[in-house]
């Protein structure tokens, strides 16, 4: 062991382990005035490591936070397609009754097919279309001519915001609304495959949709501006 004195202190070095001193004052007891450098070096790694582990750790707890909200969404997203595909079933199955009971219904007799103004015996055509039904077809009709519908799934829209609209025909599925635009007679009509692939994005209320597989402003709006103008159109029609 040796000793060196300073003006701004004393310190003393250990040369077995070859430790810097940290020159403390004068008047420092003789158990404190010697700290070596690797304890100070090692206490200040101790810090960063401390502060590289809170941010560390916060880190995760935004990564986490997302990955909730984005699985709370996803779990959201599936309970509407457990609906409409309850929905559609249900609508299958009694479609399906309804077909058995005609085939299974007795024939009528023959003088019924006949009516006045039809002495052929012609089939009667089908029901005429209420009021309702005929601005639906002038509308749809007129979209179609202003090519409102970009694609095929567009004619969902009009089935959503229908259903959202007092005093019009509402649909429990996708199924249900493509046999309604069948019996009104709309050309040209969309698939039955297409309305399925949208039905389940809209959120909350027309004409503030907002769509589960879009973020864009533009399509979010124009989405929304065809179901505005099919009942801009219903709503003028004579």
């Amino acid at each position: 062991m040796k000793k060196q004195n300073k003006q701004a202190g004393e310190f003393q070095e250990d040369e077995a382990c070859g430790e810097q001193p940290v020159l403390l004052p004068s008047n420092a007891t003789n158990e404190c005035r010697t700290i070596p450098v690797q304890m100070v070096q090692k206490l200040a790694d101790m810090l960063i490591d401390t502060k590289a582990a809170k941010e560390e750790a916060v880190r995760e707890s935004e990564r986490y936070r997302k990955e909730n909200a984005d699985l709370a969404r996803r779990l959201e997203q599936s309970e509407w397609e457990k609906e409409q595909i309850r929905a559609e079933c249900q609508a299958i199955k009694r479609a399906s009754a309804l077909y058995l009971a005609e085939r299974l219904a007795p024939s009528p007799p023959q003088q019924a097919a006949e009516s006045p103004g039809m002495p052929d015996g012609t089939e009667s055509a089908e029901a005429p279309l209420s009021e309702m039904e005929g601005k639906i077809n002038r509308a749809i009709a007129v979209m179609q001519e202003e090519r409102v519908f970009k694609f095929a799934y567009d004619y969902v829209w009009v089935m959503l915001v229908m259903n959202q609209t007092a005093g019009m025909p509402h649909f429990e599925s996708t199924p249900s609304f493509h046999c309604f635009l069948g019996r009104i007679g709309v050309k040209e009509m969309p698939t039955l495959a297409s309305l399925k692939k949208k039905a389940a994005t809209a959120r909350r209320l027309h004409p503030g949709w907002t769509f589960a597989d879009t973020a864009d402003v533009n399509e979010t709006r124009r989405r929304n501006n065809v179901a505005s103008r099919f009942l801009s159109l219903v709503r003028k029609a004579a």
